[in-house]
């Protein structure tokens, strides 16, 4: 995962609290399986 899509997730994380991965998936146009299988990434 690139780092700026990484610094961009944390920062809508931070502001929205709560967002689904369909919907982060949309704003990066990739699917919701490439976003929940880099979770360990993020944590």
């Amino acid at each position: 995962m690139k780092v700026d899509r990484l610094v961009s997730i944390i920062m809508i994380l931070l502001d929205k609290k709560c967002i689904g991965a369909q919907e982060l998936a949309e704003m990066f146009k990739v699917s919701p399986h490439s976003l929940t299988g880099k979770q360990a990434t993020v944590v």
